[in-house]
């Protein structure tokens, strides 16, 4: 699918689901900015979550083509409101076709009601499968984007 029916698609979503999203972006990868030191310098989960550094790696970005930046739209369900958005846009590119479209959340993972991280016997996240990194691991800036909660998939 090209990338005006993937902007439609995500047009479609935002209004079917006025709870969850704002609104939506597709822009090429190299338009993001980095910056490697946000975490450390700014975070206070830095270093206390798996989806924050050291634990959370870095990813190489350029293996992606496109990025779909959505904003959410901010409600006292935080949390699940959030996490339903991250995966019905990402299900919706895997629907695609795109079987390698990847999440990266706005700040860190809070997906567990209770992080395994706590537990110093772990060394690994429990549910890995759902982790996704945030975009400061990764060297994004949301504040760049604008004001709000972002989601980034990549495709």
């Amino acid at each position: 699918m090209d990338t005006k029916g993937i902007e439609d698609s995500f047009n479609k979503l935002i209004t079917e689901n006025p709870k969850l999203y704002e609104e939506i972006e597709i822009i090429p990868i190299d338009k993001l900015e980095f910056d490697d030191n946000i975490c450390k310098s700014e975070c206070k989960f830095y270093g206390k979550n798996y989806s924050c550094p050291p634990y959370s790696k870095k990813i190489d970005l350029t293996l992606w083509k496109n990025a779909i930046i959505w904003k959410w739209k901010e409600n006292k369900f935080k949390k699940y409101r959030y996490n339903i958005a991250l995966k019905r846009a990402h299900k919706m590119l895997y629907s695609f076709g795109y079987y390698f479209a990847f999440s990266i959340r706005d700040c860190y993972c809070n997906e567990c009601l209770l992080c395994s991280f706590s537990n110093s016997h772990n060394m690994f996240c429990q549910n890995r499968k759902i982790l996704s990194p945030s975009m400061q691991s990764q060297g994004i800036d949301p504040s760049k984007l604008g004001t709000g909660k972002f989601g980034i998939e990549l495709f």
